[in-house]
């Protein structure tokens, strides 16, 4: 996978090649399924072992659902929005089906896995250095596990829910190009970026 030593050499090279594995799924996925899915944006997640001085990234899928094209309309037009998913929170599950417009939450959601936004997030032209996807129109929502949370095996999907607890619907639903696991000797920043292309 992409294991990430403290060589910067060797860190910048990763990067930069999981980005280009993630442009290419993309690319083929565009490619078979034409018009029938929806790439909203980029996500991936960021799984650091401090005492072993590791790193794993993890690129992923994301479609953003039809709650979430309604709640970007909304924002655009500067109305209030029906479904706050700045307020709401990320959460985690184990299967991997593909994700739809229609879904409200992850297929299976793993216990323990659910996050509220960090503090000043969503925002755009993020800054923090992890993201190498952000930009001036790219909204960009990151949640950040600190060693004792989320620990969960076979990690592969995710939602921005408008609740973490009891969500009714989502922002989007992704998946991960490979299942992980999380363990208390980890911490996890998962970004989730959203780009606004004009068409």
């Amino acid at each position: 996978m992409f294991l990430k030593l403290t060589s910067q050499c060797i860190q910048r090279f990763q990067v930069n090649v999981s980005r280009y594995w993630l442009d290419e799924i993309i690319a083929q996925v565009m490619r078979r399924r034409e018009r029938e899915v929806a790439i909203g944006g980029k996500v991936f997640a960021v799984l650091r072992d401090p005492l072993l001085e590791r790193e794993l990234i993890i690129p992923g899928l994301n479609i953003v659902t039809n709650a979430g094209d309604v709640y970007y309309a909304q924002l655009g037009a500067g109305e209030a929005v029906t479904n706050n998913f700045a307020t709401g929170g990320l959460r985690l599950g184990d299967d991997n089906t593909a994700p739809t417009k229609g879904d409200n939450d992850v297929t299976a959601f793993l216990a323990g896995t659910g996050h509220a936004i960090d503090a000043t997030y969503p925002k755009t032209d993020d800054d923090d250095g992890d993201n190498g996807d952000a930009g001036t129109d790219v909204v960009s929502y990151r949640y950040s596990y600190t060693t004792a949370q989320g620990n969960a095996a076979d990690i592969i999907e995710g939602a921005i829910v408008n609740n973490i607890v009891t969500p009714t619907v989502a922002l989007t639903h992704f998946l991960f190009a490979a299942a992980f696991g999380k363990t208390s000797s980890d911490t996890l920043k998962v970004f989730v970026n959203h780009t606004m292309n004009g068409v």
